[in-house]
Order: C-alpha cells, then structure tokens, then sequence
C-alpha cells in the first residue's frame, strides 16, 4: 500500500525485478541443494534442446528454401527427366 521513498524513485521493471527476486528468495527456503540442482539442470537441458530445435527447425526452411530456388530456375527438361531416370 505505502511506499518507500527508495520504492518510489525506482521504474516499473525494477520494482517487478525486486518483487520477483524477494518471491525467488522466499522461496529458496523451501528447496534444498539438490532440488536446485535438478532445477538448474532441467533449465540447462530445455534451453539446449529448445536451440536444437531452433538450429533444426530454420535449417529445414532454409533448407527447402534453396530446393525450390534450385528447381525453379532449373531447366524444366531437367526437372521432369531427372526424377523419371531416378525411379527406374
């Protein structure tokens, strides 16, 4: 309700950064060493595996991208009789 003058003075962000660093604090009391151990993990893990997804996800567009820049400026004898002589 009331505030402080140093709560006062401070933007928005900051006094949302302090409000979530106090609950972040409230609530290391509550874990122990070793479930924030599997908590880091678990971030370290799903931050890796979201940029391999990520790395696969754009090499796909790309990567279809350039297949069909290349098939279309390719010549159109090319591009009927190249997959017709693959199938035999």
């Amino acid at each position: 309700m009331f505030e402080t003058m140093a709560e006062r003075f401070h933007t928005p962000e900051q006094k949302v950064a302090s409000r979530l660093w106090r609950a972040g604090s409230a609530a290391t009391r509550y874990v122990d060493e070793e479930e924030r151990r599997l908590i880091l993990q678990a971030l370290v893990v799903g931050i890796t595996v979201w940029a391999l997804v990520m790395i696969l996800k754009v090499a796909a567009h790309w990567g279809f991208h350039r297949l069909v820049t290349v098939v279309d400026h390719a010549p159109s004898i090319a591009v009927v009789l190249i997959p017709l002589v693959r199938s035999r």
